[in-house]
Parts: structure tokens; C-alpha cells; sequence
């Protein structure tokens, strides 16, 4: 029976290691997926079962998990089943939106120097979480000669974020501070002239209240010198798309408006800002489209981004697309797929419902196929999964579906085609 229920973004897998490493050694059970859940089952129910039976959860909290919708289902399960939550900071994310609301009464454990350096204050902190759980001395706990009022503490800390919030509201309001964008130091050289040419304006002994600093796409630091870089131009068709400003600066691309075109590049600036996003039902139901290509800059799809696209035959991804969510591509024309080497997760019903679809081609970084991937996809005769221990729902594939799966041998990939009734084929790089 395992004590600690570990939630985290996959893409945090080398500190979920390192703590899962340090607490086993210790003695504390850890249970995580997917190395706990075994082939076949049910990835939703599994994962509320292991929540229910453990006494503390320990949030292994990035930007990464920050923006995960796992992580934040896991963290809202665990605050309805009043489990002990101890969040582990690893980097200088702050919680937003619900994650906030369900962290914000939390004592944190901060790893400024890094998570391994935290590791031992980590495992004294779930040995007294454990003990007041199960309401037993733990063993070889190090004795403390004064308790710490971290009630008090996290008053003084609350109390000082709400007046710091308090004065940058002002100031923001009086026109003195603007969200900037990102900053760096370079050396004097070619790169700062191309820079100039693009659009970089010097900064120094300006009146700052005179930039439009919500376009500032970047600040260059150069012989004592500050630049900021404001692009002047828009792609190709920008005019053809309803957008929106993100937090980070950057641009979310939430409609459509284009006609009578076929081939579809995504942009990659619009108002002079990078374009990152592809909102929910941004192309839905458009039938006019056959391929999309996207720019480097996008490395989000929203939730049925492109479902009921019944003619686009081709879809190109840019290298940097790392999340596509569920039903992306339901009931599309989608005829091969080779997926982006940056995407862990395969998303519920992503290709369900593809009619032309014939083969597909998975990363090596993919971790989970989802519920309803691959069902309804009759012509389907090739999924191709590079990953050596992915977990594949019982239900990612059609029951009756004579899809060969090639995959490396002895993975979870071979033990699913067994159970499921496919056929199977080991992996050969290069062919």
C-alpha cells in the first residue's frame, strides 16, 4: 500500500525521479504514473482510487505542471478528499487561476537552489505530514528545539504580497510599469544590428510612458545600453484570424475568418507579437480547408481545434508544438499523421471518428494514448509508437480494429496488441 500519491507534469520527469528516488529510500511509499498503473486499466478511475487510498500528496509544482490540466485535476481531487498536499516549488512559477485558488492557503517547500538540494527538507516535511495522517511518531525524525510559527509567517508573507499587488496596481494604473517582455544580454555584433533593422529602438533617456510596452516582444541589454525590440510587421493573411493577447505576451488565435482558401499556414506574428496558441473550435467545422501548416512559434492546440474539418487532407507541425488537446482533429479528413517530437500526450478522441486515416506516427517522448484516440478510424492499418513504456487505455482503440501496432518488444506497446487482440511489430529505426 503506498503513503504518497505524487502529481506532476511529465515533462518534469527527471525531478519526479529524484524525489520518488529520495522518499523509497527513506521507506515512503510512492505511487505515480504511469509506473503504477498497469496495462488495460482505466487511466481516470486508477488515478482517483491511488488519490483515495494514500495519506499525503506531494505536488512537484513548475510552470509545467502550473498549466497542466492533469495536474490540476489531481490537486482539486485530493483538496475534495482532504489529503495533506505539500508542494514542492521547483522554479519561480506562481499558481494561476484554479491552481491558485486551490494552493493558496498552503505552507510551500522553495528549492531556490534547485530541487535536490531540497530533497532532505522535502522527506522531513512528508515524514510529519504521514505521522499527523496516521497519527504515529515517525522514526528517526531529527528533533527541533523550537517550533517555527509558520502560521505567523505565512500572514507576514500574505500580508506582503497583498500590499505589493496594492502599489503595482497603482502604478500600473498611473502608466508607470507595463508587463515587458523578455530580457537579455548580448554582446555587441551582428545579431544587434540585424535587431535595429527589424525594429529595435534605443531605450536609454527615453520617457519610458511614451512606449507602447504591451508590443515590447523583447529587451536587449547592450553596452550598458537598453533596446526594445517592437516588430512592425504581420505575416501573410493575419488579417484573416480573430486573436487574442495572452499573459505571456504572446498571441492566441481564436477564429477564423478567411474563405475560398485551401492551405492554411498558421501565422507566425500578428501585431507584431509571436504567435504561440490555436484556441478551442478555432477552425471547426470549416470544410473548405486541405492543409494546415503551422508556424515555429505555435506549440498549442486547443480542445477540438479542428474537429468536423471533413477535407483537410494534411496537417504539418512545427517542431516546437508540445500540447494538442482532446477531440483536436474528431471527424477530420486526416489522411497520415506524423506527430511533433516534443508531444508526451495523445489526448481523449483526437482522431476519433477519422474516416481517410491510414497511419500514424508517434514520438518517442509519448507517455499516454487516451481514452478514444484511435476509435472509429477504419482505414487505420499503422500506428507506429516509438516510446518504450507508454500507457495505451484499453479503450484508445477499437475493439474489432485490424490496426498493426509497431512498437519496441516488451514494452507496454507489445502487452497492450496481446491483450487487446492486434497485431504487433517490432520497431525498426530507420525503416
Amino acid at each position: 500500500m503506498h503513503q504518497v500519491f505524487i502529481s506532476y507534469s511529465h515533462k518534469d520527469e527527471k525531478i519526479r525521479e529524484a524525489v520518488c528516488k529520495k522518499l523509497e529510500t527513506e521507506g515512503i511509499k510512492c505511487w505515480y504514473a504511469p509506473r503504477d498503473i498497469q496495462p488495460g486499466e482505466e487511466w481516470a478511475d486508477t488515478i482517483t482510487h491511488a488519490l483515495k487510498q494514500c495519506k499525503v500528496v506531494v505536488l512537484i509544482f513548475t510552470d509545467n505542471s502550473n498549466s497542466s490540466n492533469q495536474v490540476l485535476r489531481e490537486v482539486g481531487l485530493a483538496v475534495d478528499l482532504k489529503k495533506a498536499i505539500n508542494p514542492f516549488k521547483c522554479d519561480n512559477s506562481i499558481p494561476s487561476g484554479s491552481m491558485q485558488y486551490y494552493l493558496s492557503t498552503l505552507h510551500w517547500l522553495n528549492a531556490p537552489n534547485g530541487p535536490q538540494s531540497a530533497l532532505p527538507e522535502l522527506t522531513d516535511l512528508t515524514k510529519r505530514a504521514l505521522s499527523t495522517a496516521e497519527n504515529i511518531t515517525p522514526k528517526a525524525l531529527p528533533e527541533k528545539k523550537k517550533a517555527f510559527p509558520v502560521k505567523l509567517f505565512i500572514g507576514i508573507i500574505a500580508a506582503l504580497l497583498l500590499l505589493n499587488a496594492a502599489i503595482y496596481a497603482f502604478l500600473y494604473s498611473r502608466g508607470y510599469v507595463r508587463k515587458p517582455g523578455t530580457q537579455e544580454e548580448i554582446p555587441y555584433s551582428e545579431e544587434i544590428t540585424d535587431l535595429i533593422k527589424q525594429g529595435v529602438v534605443a531605450a536609454t533617456g527615453e520617457d519610458m510612458q511614451s512606449i507602447d510596452l504591451s508590443k515590447v516582444l523583447k529587451w536587449v541589454v547592450c553596452n550598458n545600453k537598453l533596446y526594445y525590440f517592437i516588430p512592425d510587421f504581420d505575416s501573410p493573411d493575419a488579417d484573416d484570424y480573430l486573436y487574442a493577447l495572452l499573459e505571456d505576451n504572446t498571441i492566441a488565435i481564436n477564429g477564423y475568418s478567411g474563405t475560398g482558401k485551401t492551405d492554411i499556414i498558421i501565422p507566425e506574428i500578428i501585431d507584431g507579437l509571436p504567435v504561440t496558441s490555436i484556441g478551442d473550435y478555432c477552425f471547426e467545422n470549416n470544410t473548405e480547408i486541405e492543409k494546415v501548416t503551422f508556424a515555429d512559434t505555435v506549440d498549442y492546440v486547443g480542445q477540438n481545434a479542428f474537429s468536423g474539418c471533413s477535407n483537410m487532407r494534411e496537417i504539418v507541425f512545427s517542431d516546437n508544438m508540445s500540447e494538442i488537446h482532446a477531440a483536436a482533429f474528431y471527424e477530420s479528413g486526416l489522411e497520415q499523421v506524423i506527430l511533433p517530437p516534443s508531444i508526451e500526450l495523445i489526448d481523449e478522441d483526437i482522431f476519433y471518428g477519422c474516416p481517410r486515416l491510414t497511419s500514424v506516427f508517434l514520438p518517442e517522448k509519448i507517455t499516454l494514448m487516451s481514452v478514444g484516440a484511435f476509435q472509429d478510424t477504419p482505414k487505420l492499418e499503422l500506428v507506429t509508437i516509438t516510446a518504450e513504456s507508454p500507457f495505451i487505455d484499453i479503450d484508445a482503440f477499437d475493439s474489432e480494429s485490424d490496426v498493426a501496432l509497431i512498437g519496441i518488444p516488451g514494452s507496454y506497446t507489445e502487452k497492450y496488441a496481446e491483450k487487446k487482440g492486434l497485431t504487433f511489430r517490432a520497431y525498426e529505426p530507420g525503416k
